[in-house]
């Protein structure tokens, strides 16, 4: 396979000269990353924010807290999530009892000491597998890998890290591979290449893209093939 037309770094600073610089991310911690990725059920990352924020002001992020507060409450927080509050406030106990048993500490010290060991316990909970555990490593800044999610991954195949549109766990470990030589151990550029990408998957470079709007098409493998 061929190699992308530019070194990563290029890719990374058009996008950020198209979006800026992306905020800081809001979850501190493991935990806190698996509530994240359950509060809501919409890909609109202000609107996940925005729950996630009032959930941490109102109730906090402890797996006691979870557990502790009113179901009728619990729902009230989540409703601007999305659809099914319900099934969210039961996958949101069920990761809250998991960290009990396992032991929140045990979880932290892994996270930052043995990141393998980290993600067998990290991909116990549901709905974390190996593209979240590696994306709670990123943040929680022990791992360095971009993580891409289903977004990012589209970009950097039609980039040419992968096959064009691939997706899932074969796709996720190739593109991974190819990506290694050019990351950084700088985790600030790390996140954001991360955030970028996303961004740029959901807005431009979607299943259907808008590559005449995209700062990356000339040196885009896929759009040189025409394959737009």
């Amino acid at each position: 396979m061929r190699r992308p037309a530019l070194p990563l770094r290029v890719y990374i600073d058009r996008l950020r000269g198209l979006y800026g610089r992306p905020k800081r991310p809001i979850p501190s911690g493991p935990f806190e990353w698996i509530i994240w990725e359950h509060v809501a059920a919409v890909p609109d990352d202000e609107q996940r924010a925005l729950v996630f924020r009032t959930l941490r002001q109102k109730i906090g992020t402890t797996p006691q807290a979870i557990l502790r507060t009113p179901k009728p409450k619990m729902i009230e927080l989540l409703a601007p999530g999305g659809p099914n509050p319900g099934a969210r406030l039961a996958r949101l106990h069920e990761a809250a009892e998991l960290m009990i048993e396992i032991g929140l500490a045990r979880v932290r010290t892994l996270v930052r000491e043995s990141p393998v060991e980290a993600t067998k316990l990290l991909k116990r909970f549901k709905g974390i597998g190996e593209p979240g555990a590696d994306r709670i490593l990123l943040f929680c800044r022990t791992q360095a890998a971009l993580a891409p999610d289903a977004n990012g991954l589209r970009v950097l195949g039609r980039l040419g890290y992968g096959k064009p549109n691939a997706n899932g766990p074969a796709a996720y470990r190739q593109i991974g591979d190819a990506l290694a030589p050019d990351l950084p151990r700088d985790y600030n550029w790390l996140i954001q290449a991360h955030q970028l990408l996303r961004r740029h998957g959901q807005d431009i470079c979607r299943a259907t893209p808008r590559c005449e709007a995209c700062p990356l098409a000339p040196d885009c493998a896929w759009f040189r093939r025409g394959s737009r």
